[in-house]
């Protein structure tokens, strides 16, 4: 019986590390999308040109 309990012990503490491992995965991917969404800079339009275009009624 002990090689059996031993085998698995060894398997169950394999299997939580590899777990916990993949939450961290997880965990760090979402972070890494947000930061490159942060980092994104859109152009951004002047006022004056805004102001200078023409606008369009839609009825």
């Amino acid at each position: 019986m002990l090689p059996i309990e031993l085998f698995g012990w060894i398997l169950s503490m394999i299997l939580g590390v590899i777990f916990i491992c993949s939450l961290v995965a997880l965990y760090k991917e979402p972070t890494s999308d947000t930061e490159k969404e942060n980092t994104f800079t859109p152009s951004t339009i002047s006022e004056d040109k805004i102001k200078e275009r023409p606008t369009v009624k839609i009825y």
